[in-house]
Order: C-alpha cells, then structure tokens, then sequence
C-alpha cells in the first residue's frame, strides 16, 4: 500500500508552521513526560547553575526534593547566607556540577572507587576543596577540617542516590580543567578562586561527544548498580559560556557546546527507557524565547523566563496545576543605574505579564466575553456575533454559565466542539479544573483557539487536540462542515473516557449531539453542559437526547439552563 507522502496525516507538532511558527508559546504538547513525577517521589537534582531553578520550583510545587545536607546541621549561625555556603541549592552539597566527568567522577568517589590525586587548594592560610571551592567562601581553617567536611558530604551523596526514585540532573559544559598528571577534573580553572595555574599540572578539556556520552553511560551503570529502579530526568542549561578556552569566538564556543550536550541527553533518552529529557533549553533558547529571557547581559535568565519554562515542567507532570514559581520571580529588579523611566516602565510591564501570555495590544482583540479577551476569527468578526456579545454586557455566557454550575474544584473535564475556546478558557482561569483536554475537529479554528488561549494566559492549561470523536467504533461521522488541520484523527469516546477519566463532558457538536448521545455510554461522567442546535437536528431529536439524560439519571440544573444550552448533573 502506497500513500502520497509520509508526512501526510502527522500531527500538527510536527510541522514548523502549526507546531511553532502559528501556535502559543511555549508550543502545547512540547513536552510530554515519559515518566511523570507524584509527590511522593524521592527526587536528587544536581548539575549546573540552571539546575538551581529546577530545585527550587520543585521544592515550592510541593515536589519531595531531598536535602541530605541541611544547614540546620552547621553549628555556625549562617542562616541568612545558607546559599554562600552551598546549603539549599541541591539535594547535597555539591555545589555546581557542570560536566558530565565530574558527575561520574563524585559518584565514584562516594562509592570508594575513586581517590582525587589533588583535592586542595590554597589561599591566605586558608583551605578549599577543588572539587566544590564554592561552599566555603573562606575555605577551611585547616586540611583535615576540609577532608573530614568531604567524607561526610559523600556519604550523604551515596544516601540520596540509594534513596533516590528521581534524579534530575542539568548538563551545562562541555569545556573544563583537569589534573594532567591523572586526568582529575575540577569544578572551575585553577586559580579562579584559590590555589595558581600551572601549565605543567593543568590541561584544558574540551569534552567531545563521544567522551560525553560514554561518561553519561557509565553514570547511569553506577547508579543503577545502587539503585535498579532509579529514573533519570535530563535538561541542559540555556546559560551562555561566562568564557571559553577553546581559542575561538565564545559565541560559536556557547553554540557547540550546548548543542553536543543536547544531542548527547536526546541519546540517552532514545537509548535508554528510564531516562527522559525535559527541553527547557528550547523554551529559552529559540527564535520565539531568545533575548527577551534573558538579562541585559545575555547570560541570566530572567524570573519570567524561569518561569515560563517551569511552568511548563510542572502542569506536565500536574495537568491542570498552576506552577508555583521560585521565589526570585516575585522579587523587583532594582533599578539600573542610568535607566530611562520609558525603559523602567517597559520592564516593569513585562515582569507584570503572565508568564507565556500574549499582550492584547499585540493581538486583534475585538470583544470581551466573561473576563476574556478575545480575537479576531471567522467567528468572533462577524457582525451577529458582535452584536450577541455587546448585548451581555457584564453578563455571561449560556454555554459558559452551564459549565461554570456543572464543573467542581478538581474535575477532569472533557469538550467535545471547542469552537473559539471561550468556555474550556473560562474554565482554566477559574482555577477549579484539575485538567481539561479540548478536542475541536474544525481545522479552520484551531488557530484562533489557540491564540484565544495564548492572549488569556492559558496555553498550558487546556490539552487542546484537532480530532474527531466518535460515541462509539463504528459509530456515525460527523456530516457538518470541517476542515481537518494536520494531524487529524478519529477517536473513540470510550478511549478516552478510558484513559483520561473525565468527570465532565462539555458538548458543543454542532448537530451532531443527538447522535453521539444517544450512542455514547455516559455511565461513568458526573454532569455533561451541552449546546442544542434545533436548526440542524430538529426539536424531535432533541427531545430523544433530553429525555435519554434523565433516564440515566441526569437532573437538569434549572436556574443556567435554557432551550438552547443545559447543564446536567446526577
């Protein structure tokens, strides 16, 4: 058998246009977990200086992060400074770990198969571990203070593993320095905060794929050799190179870097079951992200661009959950030296916009429905629709009404004819839906909803799919007009009941209603709004359907309901 094209039927995620270029941002479906995270989960994080957000967002999403070594166990009192002191940032105090050697290389070392040739550096009298020189601003006051402080910090890393059903780890380098003599590496240059660089013991590194991937593979032999059932969640930093020894210009140095590291976590997820990538560096990094995530400097990632790309991870694992964002995101920024007011008051704006939200003033609004903006479209421009809307002055909506009196706090809900997304958009921003998953077979309005969806802050809240569905296999197709967007499919009422378990349907099947409902089993749904359209099926048909819900025990809800639009519960 033959078709036209192997392209032809993929879903709208993989084409450029309507996966990335025409759709909200960060795009829907972008990440979907292999494995997803409970908060029962014992989670160990680790790597680079981005690795830092994904801990703290965890933490405050109400995720098990484990702290093996807590700041309340330093007898000094540094409770303010805890994060100077490495405490907090990570599961254990291991400060930044930026390559993949040096994750192998602690992992070893915590399982006694390893000893460092050159463990410590000198300042002022002072001492500091090579491997972790950050934790002790003023290093330790004598050698055995320093290794007696490194034996307890690897058995507390050995613990945390063992422990472990998590490990997010975060790859930030590719460049490094080792010990020539022995091939040790360190965690920054020699010199940088202690100790002197010798050309003579110290070589610059500069890991190559292979190399990346061949320590990635025997990291993942060792922790499963202490813990079987561990998973592995990877990310790569969407941080810059501060500098590069390479030789070259630091920004084709940042460029290859990063892109060895991502094609070295894409390989091990493919290689791997128990390892999953979560592409942060994507949301951050790409011609819709870019600069406008970052800080003048172009290295920082600003709060909103954490949190947009967190947001992201957390509903994933959570569907319908709000990400808490760390706590930096709701920090102001103090004002620059030398910034004009105009600039002060266009960053205010933009640290004030919902995190993944497009600005009205950047869309062509033209109406306002229960709380909602919403844009242009096939529909909302026409004059009768216009005229519908400016006659509910503050009022809303039948169909949004219906929903609003069926849907408690933490229903799943189902809609079947999103149309331009108004009621699942409703939904989403009241809060009170655990999930919503939106199913429009209209190809025409799939990028309107989708735009709806990004003005109104809500891309991520609602699992919008271009599919037909039907009551049942082998049931009725639908016979109204529909322009099928890349990646249609039909589905199965009953799949999906079976897989995502909703406790709402919301119909809006432009006449098709009478023949899902009178095929569709409802048994196991708590209340169903649904929108009649007499026109198309008769007042005949719509009596069967009534009177089929209040056989199965739907009652109707009679202060929302009307002729057109009802809400039903048991």
């Amino acid at each position: 058998m033959t078709q036209s094209s192997p392209y032809r039927g993929l879903p709208a995620s993989a084409f450029w246009r309507t996966g990335f270029a025409e759709t909200s941002y960060p795009p829907p479906g972008l990440y979907e977990p292999r494995h997803h995270l409970t908060k029962s989960d014992r989670i160990v994080t680790a790597g680079s200086c981005f690795a830092q957000h994904v801990g703290r967002t965890l933490r405050n999403n109400g995720f098990n992060v484990l702290d093996k070594e807590p700041v309340s166990e330093d007898p000094r009192d540094i409770g303010d400074q805890a994060q100077a002191y490495g405490y907090g940032l990570y599961t254990a105090r291991y400060g930044n770990i930026y390559t993949a050697r040096q994750l192998k290389q602690i992992l070893l070392e915590a399982l006694g198969r390893y000893t460092p040739a050159d463990p410590v550096w000198e300042r002022d009298g002072h001492y500091f571990d090579t491997l972790r020189p950050n934790i002790e601003p003023e290093g330790f006051a004598s050698v055995n203070d320093l290794r007696a402080a490194r034996e307890h910090h690897l058995q507390r890393v050995k613990e945390a593993f063992t422990e472990a059903d998590v490990f997010v780890f975060t790859l930030g380098l590719t460049e490094a320095w080792l010990h020539r003599p022995t091939g040790q590496v360190y965690a920054i240059a020699p010199g940088t905060i202690a100790g002197s660089y010798d050309p003579a013991l110290h070589v610059f590194k500069n890991f190559r794929h292979h190399e990346i991937m061949s320590d990635l593979r025997e990291t993942l032999d060792l922790l499963k050799t202490i813990n079987p059932g561990l998973r592995v969640l990877l990310t790569v930093s969407p941080v810059p190179l501060t500098a590069t020894a390479t030789g070259d210009h630091v920004l084709p140095a940042t460029i290859l870097s990063k892109s060895v590291l991502r094609a070295c976590a894409g390989e091990m997820r493919e290689d791997y079951p128990e390892v999953d990538y979560f592409p942060s560096y994507e949301i951050l990094t790409s011609s819709r992200g870019g600069a406008k995530f970052f800080e003048d400097n172009l290295r920082s990632v600003t709060a909103d661009g954490v949190a947009l790309a967190m947001r992201t991870f957390v509903t994933a694992h959570m569907p319908g959950a709000h990400a808490v964002p760390e706590e930096t995101a709701t920090r102001a920024k103090k004002k620059q030296p030398g910034a004009s007011k105009k600039k002060s008051k266009q960053a205010a704006a933009a640290n004030e916009a919902e995190p993944g939200r497009v600005p009205a003033e950047r869309a062509n609004v033209v109406a306002t429905i229960a709380g909602l903006a919403i844009p242009a479209s096939p529909i909302s421009s026409r004059k009768k629709f216009l005229d519908r809307i400016s006659g509910l002055e503050d009022a809303k909506p039948d169909d949004v009404a219906c929903a609003e009196a069926v849907v408690r706090e933490g229903d799943r809900v189902l809609e079947i004819g999103a149309r331009l997304g108004v009621v699942s958009a409703f939904l989403a921003k009241t809060n009170l839906p655990a999930a919503i998953r939106s199913y429009e077979d209209n190809g025409d309005l799939i990028p309107h909803i989708q735009e709806l969806y990004a003005i109104n802050g809500i891309s991520q809240q609602v699992d919008l799919r271009p599919d037909t569905v039907r009551a049942r296999p082998g049931g009725k197709p639908s016979e109204h007009y529909r322009s099928e967007a890349p990646g249609h499919r039909e589905v199965q009422f009953s799949d999906i009941v079976s897989e995502f378990k909703p406790d709402v349907l919301l119909m809006n099947m432009r006449g098709d209603e009478v023949d899902f409902l009178m095929q569709a089993d409802l048994k196991s749904l708590r209340g169903l709004a649904v929108r009649w359209h007499p026109k198309i099926t008769g007042i005949e048909g719509l009596r069967k359907c009534k009177r089929r819900l209040k056989k199965d025990g739907f009652e109707v809800i009679e202060p929302v309901s009307t002729r057109l639009t009802w809400a039903v519960t048991r």
